[in-house]
C-alpha cells in the first residue's frame, strides 16, 4: 500500500475473541501476513487495506480472563475502509466479541 496518500484509519478494541481467531478472520477476508509477531504487532496487507493487530492482553470479568486485542485498519480509500471494518465486525460479532 502506498503511504504517500492520505490514510484513513479505524481503531477497534476486540474483547472476548482470541487473537489467533482474529488473525484467521483477517486471512479469510483476503489479508496476507507481512510481519508476524506474538510479542508485539502483526501486520496484514491487502491491495485495498492494511491491518495492525496488537498482542493479546487479558482483563478479568466475572472471575474469568477475557482476551482483549486492538486492531487498526488503514486504507487510502474511505469506502474500502468502511467495507473491511464492517466485514470484520460481522465475523467478530458472530464469535462473541
Amino acid at each position: 500500500m502506498h503511504h504517500e496518500q492520505a490514510m484513513h484509519t479505524e481503531q477497534l478494541e476486540i474483547r472476548g475473541v482470541n487473537r489467533r481467531d482474529i488473525l484467521r478472520y483477517l486471512s479469510e477476508l483476503g489479508g496476507q501476513i507481512c510481519t508476524e509477531s506474538l510479542a508485539s504487532t502483526t501486520v496484514f496487507q491487502h491491495p485495498n487495506w492494511e491491518c495492525h493487530v496488537s498482542r493479546e492482553e487479558f482483563f478479568i470479568f466475572l472471575q474469568s480472563q477475557v482476551p482483549k486485542v486492538h486492531v487498526r485498519f488503514l486504507s487510502s480509500n474511505q469506502h474500502k475502509l468502511e467495507e473491511i471494518v464492517e466485514a470484520f465486525r460481522l465475523k467478530t460479532f458472530r464469535a462473541g466479541g
